[in-house]
């Protein structure tokens, strides 16, 4: 359905909030509106942090199978210094 169930520390840095202040909100309210209707993919996108700007980053999803449960892992990477290092070619 969309909602965080879990968040590890590298997300707390990432969007700078607690994991007990992820875990329960719609992700589209870190990341907008991303659709992940496929068993995998990858996406550019602009995550939404809680004290700052928001930030490029690059988001890779797979879904998950029980025994695991339904649903999907996002893995969120900051792509920040790779456009400004670009930026500066």
């Amino acid at each position: 359905r969309g909602t965080i169930v879990s968040a590890n520390p590298a997300a707390e840095r990432l969007f700078g909030a607690a994991a007990e202040r992820l875990i329960g909100t719609p992700m589209r309210d870190w990341v907008g509106e991303l659709h992940v209707g496929s068993s995998g993919g990858r996406a550019q996108v602009r995550v939404r942090r809680l004290a700052a700007d928001g930030l490029p980053a690059e988001i890779a999803w797979v879904r998950l199978d029980p025994p695991a449960g339904p649903g999907y892992l996002l893995l969120v990477r900051d792509v920040s210094e790779r456009e400004q290092a670009q930026a500066q070619l």
